[in-house]
């Protein structure tokens, strides 16, 4: 019947696939994305974990504390190419698998325009009463400039997730996606991502014991299938900047930052599962494979407000305000779905294009910062940030009923699901000379209510040589963290989760100009 039913109303289908949708397909997932930030910028900010806040005269303070700008006394322009080796190592029903992947990008890109009042003064004669009269020194003793970015996210990495389930299948979740929905409505794109797909590849079928309630059953909904989810993610999200510093005295420095952050995420997954061994006795399923392809690109502004200030010649102190970064994020979705079956039978089916038009707000964040500098022999520095991850939010523009209450509902998993952040950095420098020697550990909490996976470690080493007019500066970032994936959710059951643990080595490496 139901065969009968998908060849009477091939057409119906043929043109619904030319059609794009606007279904809402965002997750509380993509807005921890967009939310998280890590440190970046110049191999010497890496190189002590991002412990910038109170220090200074390195670009990428503009996107901790701009103040920091205002210590530059000279200008700079410096850039930084970085490479990023990544692996994920996964553990599933017992099963463990593993993959890399190796990265190369330009982590930073900067110029510093001085304008110091210090400068001026040195051309008259200090003997002179009235010519030292005119030489001293100005309250405000300069104004500097920045234009540049900083990458402050890095999406690159491959997953792989390898298992034998014992206890539910792909197919359950589909089977609860369609239920209530009648088999003719369910064929014409009423759930073209996922329902639809499973019903015109058969892997869900109508449950004849509940044939009047339109309920449905997964080919493998009991499970004794192995599943495979192999996972490829691309792009970054950089951030550009337009800062001012000021300094007050020598003991005061103020600063602000235009951020313009633009990011951009590319992920492909290949879903896989398969009756490797003949165990499905009440199913005939041979394999199914699951391709999802998604695309996101956005622009986003915020503010950045900071003042350090020098409360003696070794110890100073920071703090920074962030507002809310405000992004608009065009997105585009497909997936395709195929099945083959004991019989021969093979079936495949392509969703439509999603194209979705959606906002994110991320949380606004604050930056404690203290510092002790030793001249000519280096400093010790630490950043603690606090950042508020229920804040998040989704909107839509032009928003529908049906949108303001699928926006709602996001808004109210991500107070359910997430918490406040708290983030500490630490870092040192050791000065000889010219010779620089950097060491740091930055630590992200888990940004779950639970506190089920999502810290992250990091241990960071650097290397400087510091020339008058030109410098150079290596750093090494290794990261590390664990998270709990699960491919797909089960309201009539739990579903086990793959362990993950990641690690990432980023090699960067910084050369300056100054002028």
């Amino acid at each position: 019947m139901k065969k009968t039913i998908c060849c009477f109303l091939v057409f119906l289908s043929i043109i619904a696939f030319f059609q794009p949708t606007t279904t809402q397909a965002q997750t509380i997932t993509d807005v921890l994305r967009y939310s998280q930030t890590t440190f970046g910028g110049t191999a010497r900010n890496m190189g002590v974990a991002g412990a910038f806040g109170a220090l200074g005269a390195d670009f990428s303070a503009a996107s901790n504390n701009p103040a920091g700008l205002g210590l530059y006394s000279k200008g700079e322009v410096v850039f930084t190419p970085a490479l990023q080796l990544s692996s994920a190592n996964a553990t599933y029903f017992g099963t463990e698998s593993s993959d890399n992947h190796t990265n190369f990008h330009l982590s930073n890109a900067s110029v510093v325009f001085p304008n110091s009042s210090r400068r001026r003064g040195r051309r008259y004669n200090p003997r002179q009463r009235q010519r030292q009269q005119e030489v001293k020194p100005k309250a405000w003793r300069g104004v500097n400039f920045a234009v540049g970015f900083n990458r402050v996210q890095n999406f690159n990495g491959n997953q792989v997730v390898r298992g034998f389930n014992t206890q539910n299948s792909l197919t359950s979740f589909y089977a609860e996606q369609a239920n209530g929905i009648a088999e003719t409505d369910l064929f014409n794109s009423a759930q073209p991502f996922s329902g639809t797909l499973a019903y015109n590849t058969f892997l869900i079928n109508p449950d004849v014991n509940n044939a009047l309630a339109n309920q449905y059953v997964g080919v493998a909904q009991a499970g004794g299938i192995l599943q495979e989810i192999s996972t490829t993610t691309r792009r970054s999200m950089n951030e550009g900047i337009l800062g001012l510093g000021a300094n007050y005295k020598d003991k005061l420095y103020i600063g602000a930052s235009l951020g313009l952050p633009f990011l951009n995420y590319e992920s492909e997954t290949v879903f896989t599962e398969s009756d490797e061994n003949n165990q499905l006795a009440t199913s005939d399923l041979q394999s199914l494979r699951l391709e999802e392809r998604l695309n996101a690109d956005g622009t986003g502004i915020n503010v950045k407000l900071g003042l350090i200030y020098r409360f003696s010649k070794i110890f100073r102190g920071g703090f920074s305000f962030h507002t809310p970064t405000f992004f608009t994020i065009d997105e585009q979705f497909s997936s395709e779905l195929s099945s083959n079956f004991d019989n021969g039978d093979a079936y495949s089916d392509v969703s439509p294009s999603g194209i979705f038009n959606y906002n994110i707000t991320t949380p606004m964040r604050f930056v404690l910062s203290g510092a002790a500098v030793i001249p000519k022999l280096g400093f010790i520095s630490i950043d603690y940030e606090l950042v508020n991850y229920k804040q998040a939010s989704v909107s839509f523009n032009d928003a529908t009923a049906e949108d303001r209450r699928y926006a709602e509902q996001l808004n109210q998993q991500v107070d359910d699901t997430y918490t406040v952040g708290s983030n500490l950095r630490i870092g040192g420098e050791f000065a000889k000379d010219a010779l620089r020697l950097r060491a740091g550990y930055a630590l992200y909490t888990s940004p779950f209510q639970d506190g089920n996976g999502g810290t992250l470690h990091n241990l960071t080493a650097g290397l400087g040589l510091r020339g008058k007019s030109i410098y150079g500066d290596l750093a090494f970032v290794r990261t590390m963290g664990k998270v709990f994936d699960q491919a797909y959710t089960l309201s009539s059951e739990p579903v086990e989760s793959a362990e993950v643990k990641t690690a990432a080595n980023r090699i960067a490496l910084s050369v300056g100009f100054r002028f």
